[in-house]
């Protein structure tokens, strides 16, 4: 009654007395009272404590019942999903796999009852790795659905869904398309086009379409989806939640970020409503809200938002979980992009020791990598793990430990090469952060193939004129202006600008970035007069942007008076010192004439930026 009423504190803490009274009580209302207190557990994502309830009703209930019972094989598909939430993949289908003899036991083994235990152990069998017995889980459940209300059935979908999910996890895209456009087509032949259960496969199918990078038509099958769970539910329900998670992911990759956030703001609301404010699908909703604040530039919001999601993850899973291993990992970017270093490289490592226990990694943060030869000792190959180690690499060569990031680079690119659900974004990322590396330590022979590789695979992925690409054009032309190929680095300046401007608008910090870079260009040709104009809009950019005593903002003001005075403009730079006092402090200006004409001796390159 509490759950139903949203009272989860209260339910919570009448659970947790309920534990306390069951010594006082015989053996089978013990057990009844155990399950009772693991169902409240379960609801508001107190896994740990939910487990540990069902397991000692499941000991009462054998000693009370017997092995056979409908009530002890009930409890034991409820550790089973339990231990399937928790990430305890192994136990969990060992669990279903002892439900489902049992229940095979006095049902028989063609009945209707087996059908959803055999779905979930498949489910469980996927995520360990082991497609070939949860394909033939599936396709006995689909043979028992199919004997009990022929082929055809509606009630069949769940287990044509569960195919789709399996071919997913196996990287076979089309044959998940082909079982979800199977599913809606029964549905539709069925007159239940408008029911739920389409709702259902309309959103699996706008996740396949946004994984696919067609974002358009994602959208459309979502809102499709959420029209119909509004006609026919509550306002609050988890499929509706989910589809409003999967529309809001739509807009965010379409750059609608105000319409992503009312849906995120709704879904928040309704996932707290539903299962109270600590549960693991508040943190999801909290995790897409951090992902929007990161996307426009709000650090400090997205930060608060991924630390609310830690808290909770925690509490559901404890502290040393594979599932909490992604969510330190962003923060710990979120925290390196506001210059909280030391705290960044806690959190990256945390996550990295998560992740590599969690996979067996042996390798270690110390093991020996050959310069310049792209080996690497033997990692987890996956994608999360690649993920983990570009991002402690990242946190590590922005404190100018370079030493310690390159082995680490290379071990993510390995890994993320090695994987079989290779991450070719991922590859481009970690890539062009080592031509980054390479470039700042002098190694340009070493940087260039990197940054070759990273701009062909984004260009691929991404398209000509995506933001990423002009990231890694204006880090190889920075590149290129280091060892003064002049004639080389200038297209990829202009190019990199030109796109920046076209995706991101005239104002943007990034754009901010790029006229440095090509004002710096210019700079080192001693073309003062070029680059003075790129350098003052690059200005305005970061004043906008920036605290007035940011370091940033204060280089920028320094060198642009630099120019100004080369170009004869001592006016103009003595008004612009007064504006930073820390420079009128620096520098003396005098009305005589301009300076020298001899331009500014080159210095190095304005450093990039990597996303």
């Amino acid at each position: 009654m509490l759950l139903e009423q949203g009272d989860f504190p209260q339910a919570v803490a009448k659970a947790q007395a309920a534990l306390a009274d069951t010594d006082t009580l015989a053996e089978l209302e013990r057990a009844q009272a155990l399950a009772d207190v693991g169902t409240v557990f379960e609801a508001v994502g107190l896994y740990a404590d939910a487990l540990a309830a069902y397991e000692k009703a499941l000991q009462h209930r054998e000693a009370s019942l017997g092995p056979q019972h409908p009530d002890v094989v009930a409890t034991i598909l409820g550790v089973a999903r339990i231990l399937a939430l928790i990430g305890r993949w192994e136990h969990a289908a060992d669990n279903y796999r002892e439900a489902l003899s049992r229940l095979e036991g006095f049902v028989g083994h063609d009945h209707f009852a087996l059908a959803a235990p055999l779905e979930e152990l498949a489910g469980t069998l996927a995520a360990c790795g082991n497609h070939h017995e949860a394909r033939a889980c599936l396709e006995r459940a689909l043979a028992i659905r199919e004997n009990v209300y022929g082929p055809g059935h509606p009630f069949t979908v769940p287990t044509i869904v569960a195919l789709a999910e399996l071919a997913l996890a196996q990287g076979d895209q089309a044959e998940a398309r082909d079982h979800l456009k199977n599913a809606l087509a029964l549905l539709e032949e069925a007159g239940r086009a408008e029911r739920p259960e389409a709702a259902m496969v309309l959103s699996r199918l706008g996740a396949l379409r946004a994984n696919q990078g067609d974002y358009s038509e994602a959208e459309t099958l979502y809102s499709k989806a959420l029209a119909i769970l509004e006609k026919e539910q509550e306002p609050e329900t988890p499929q509706i939640s989910d589809a409003l998670l999967g529309l809001a992911s739509c807009y965010l990759k379409q750059g609608r970020a105000s319409q992503a956030q009312q849906l995120l703001e709704r879904a928040l609301a309704s996932s707290q409503k539903m299962f109270g404010p600590f549960h693991p699908k508040v943190a999801e909703v909290l995790e897409h809200l951090a992902a929007l604040k990161e996307g426009g530039d709000d650090y400090a919001q997205a930060l608060a938002f991924r630390e609310q999601a830690l808290e909770i993850l925690e509490k559901a899973y404890g502290p040393t979980h594979p599932k909490l291993a992604a969510p330190l990992a962003a923060a710990a970017r979120l925290c390196r992009l506001q210059g909280a270093y030391q705290e960044a490289e806690e959190l990256a490592r945390r996550a990295l020791a998560i992740q590599e226990t969690a996979h067996g990694a042996g390798a270690g943060l110390d093991a020996g990598t050959a310069r310049g030869t792209g080996t690497a000792p033997d990692v987890g190959a996956d994608p999360l793990t690649a993920q983990i180690m570009a991002c402690l690499a990242e946190v590590l060569y922005s404190q100018g430990k370079y030493e310690e990031a390159e082995p680490l680079y290379i071990r993510a690119l390995h890994s993320a090469n090695a994987s079989e659900e290779q991450d070719l974004s991922l590859i481009a990322l970690i890539a062009n952060g080592l031509g980054v590396l390479y470039s700042v330590l002098g190694r340009y022979d070493e940087a260039e193939p990197h940054y070759q590789n990273s701009l062909a695979l984004r260009g691929q992925i991404l398209g000509p004129d995506h933001p990423d690409v002009a990231t890694t054009l204006g880090n190889l032309a920075v590149m290129y202006d280091a060892q003064e190929r002049y004639t080389e680095a200038e297209p990829l300046h202009l190019r990199a600008l030109d796109i920046l401007q076209r995706a991101l608008g005239p104002d943007h910090p990034q754009v901010g970035t790029a006229l440095e870079n090509l004002a710096e260009h210019y700079r080192l040709q001693g073309k003062s007069a070029q680059a003075l104009p790129l350098l003052q809009r690059a200005l305005a950019i970061a004043e906008q942007n920036l605290s007035a005593n940011d370091p940033e903002l204060q280089a920028l003001a320094d060198l642009t008076t630099t120019l100004l005075k080369e170009t004869g403009q001592i006016e103009q730079a003595a008004a612009l010192a007064q504006k930073y006092p820390q420079l009128a402090e620096q520098e003396t200006f005098s009305t005589q004439g301009p300076p020298a004409a001899d331009p500014a001796p080159p210095g190095p390159p304005v450093p990039p930026r990597r996303p």
